[in-house]
């Protein structure tokens, strides 16, 4: 499908994974993860690094160059082991100026959040193709099978397709979204519905910030607590924490992404948490094909256990926790 119509648009610095396009459930992939089936290496290319500035009307840009009318650009430094190659082809629609270059910066970002906060464990270079498509006909065109017509990851080539979002923004917000479904399919293993898709919507808010980034959790505040519980707080986090695809996608599924988006939150707000999240990513690395049972893993890495986390939990959903996460 490479040759098909459209024009190819590669990264200069060719080093990021991107994936565009947040998949309808009916869409995820519900097979077993890539790391489970199988890993690819390919060569490591050079670092780069990315500058970020806002011009006179605060509007964000991107490139791999250094603009030549801004004083003091933020200089991103992409220092870190390449784990992206990636190629971009647009098919009946047309990327905006910044997106390649906004594209790289958020999934090289989010990829050094899950390694350098998280402790996941890279082996050699992802390399993945996107195209992003300008209607449902040329979506279907290139993904006949899949029941979404909006993003789907096609595992067997490592492509994903995308159909283009009318708002840049929320373009990229979907792209943070399913960088994280991707790293977490090739790099992690089956993990848990609730905790997958919560990773996937945490780090839709991510932004890359000079070495990091930070996570920004104000503009969905509304969109979270709409996953407060309806009875026990215990009852309802394991209930949630271990649906499996149908449960979780059945009945509220907003209430089931906010749930799941707030659990991953309660987790990443600082040190101690992240740590308990990632020796549950590495416990299920050590086990791609079968998912771990979330709690019985965090009920002793995380301090106070199972009651303190469903504390936490309900915070979240409530408001009451940090809004900014910076990393």
């Amino acid at each position: 499908m490479a040759g098909k119509g459209g024009s190819n648009l590669r990264a200069s610095a060719a080093t990021c994974f991107a994936v565009i396009g947040k998949s309808s459930p009916a869409a995820e992939d519900r097979g077993e993860s890539t790391l489970c089936l199988a890993q690819r290496t390919v060569a490591v290319p050079d670092n780069v690094s990315i500058y970020h500035w806002k011009d006179a009307s605060n509007v964000p840009s991107w490139s791999d160059r250094r603009p030549n009318d801004i004083a003091d650009p933020e200089r991103v430094d992409l220092d870190v082991e390449r784990a992206f190659d990636i190629t971009i082809a647009t098919d009946g629609t047309s990327l905006p100026p910044h997106a390649l270059s906004a594209a790289m910066a958020d999934a090289v970002g989010i990829s050094k959040v899950m390694r350098n906060q998280l402790g996941v464990v890279t082996d050699g270079v992802l390399e993945i193709r996107a195209v992003i498509v300008g209607s449902d006909d040329l979506f279907r065109a290139w993904a006949p099978t899949s029941p979404s017509a909006s993003g789907v990851y096609l595992r067997e080539q490592r492509l994903i397709v995308v159909r283009a979002d009318a708002h840049p923004d929320r373009t990229m917000a979907v792209l943070r979204h399913e960088v994280t479904h991707a790293l977490v399919h090739e790099w992690v293993g089956n993990l848990p519905r609730a905790v997958n898709e919560g990773m996937a919507e945490y780090f839709e808010a991510f932004g890359v910030s000079g070495m990091g980034g930070q996570v920004d959790l104000a503009p969905l505040r509304r969109q979270l607590g709409r996953g407060q519980p309806r009875g026990d707080v215990l009852h309802e986090l394991t209930r949630l924490v271990h649906s499996d695809h149908d449960e979780f996608y059945a009945g509220d599924k907003h209430a089931n992404y906010a749930g799941a988006m707030a659990f991953v939150a309660s987790l990443m707000r600082d040190a101690p948490g992240r740590k308990a999240l990632g020796t549950l990513l590495q416990a299920q690395r050590r086990t791609p094909c079968n998912s771990v049972y979330t709690l019985s893993i965090l009920a002793t890495e995380f301090d106070g256990g199972v009651d303190a986390l469903g504390d936490r939990w309900l915070e979240e959903l409530e408001g009451r926790a940090p809004l900014i996460h910076t990393f």
